[in-house]
């Protein structure tokens, strides 16, 4: 059995196929928090049908349409989390280099700021072409949590597909490809045919 002293955080969690669970089919987590108290991660390619603009109270910030907003689980649907890929502050926490978390809305202003010096084509948010990041930051509404033993009970019964953390990945990959990219990586087998099929919110 997978012990807690065993996985160490941060990793991606895949769905399986075979999960029934909307809120979790097809389902790509990056998990940043295990101990004996629980877990802690957010799902990353649940993409929300609102925008940044729709959701930050922005009166003084200048906000470009269509940078999305993801819905990163069932866990408190009011708070909001940034995820990005350079340290801003020191209240930040980095769970490792290039990969931090804030919960400031100082972080976020300045993560907006830097982004009107990007490009957009429609409604998909299209990166500065010297950034070359697709997702330089995300904006996670809610989270995903496990109680203590729960989530290594669950990779034990093989109901996730535990993947390295790959930046690639995370930061710079379409949502819609990200959960085939984190199976394939790992060494779970499925058809190819489930891997062709998108879950309902893969849009």
């Amino acid at each position: 059995m997978h012990s807690t002293h065993q996985l160490q955080p941060p990793f991606f969690l895949a769905a399986p196929p075979f999960v029934e669970d909307q809120r979790f089919k097809m389902a790509v987590i990056l998990l940043v928090d295990l101990d004996e108290s629980g877990a802690l991660g957010f799902i990353l390619n649940n993409k929300s049908t609102l925008s940044l603009d729709q959701v930050v109270d922005h009166d003084h910030l200048e906000i470009p349409g269509g940078i999305p907003v993801w819905n990163a689980g069932p866990e408190d649907p009011t708070l909001g989390i940034v995820l990005h890929n350079q340290q801003q502050h020191h209240y930040e926490q980095e769970i490792v280099p290039g990969v931090c978390l804030s919960a400031s809305q100082e972080t976020l202003t300045t993560l907006i700021n830097n982004s009107l010096h990007t490009t957009m084509k429609g409604h998909s948010f299209t990166p500065h072409p010297t950034s070359q990041v697709l997702h330089p930051f995300r904006l996670l509404i809610g989270y995903t949590g496990w109680t203590s033993g729960q989530l290594e009970d669950e990779l034990q019964r093989g109901l996730w597909v535990k993947v390295p953390l790959d930046l690639e990945i995370l930061f710079n990959l379409d949502h819609r490809r990200m959960w085939q990219t984190v199976i394939e990586r790992s060494d779970f087998k499925v058809q190819a045919h489930l891997l062709s099929h998108h879950g309902q919110w893969l849009h």
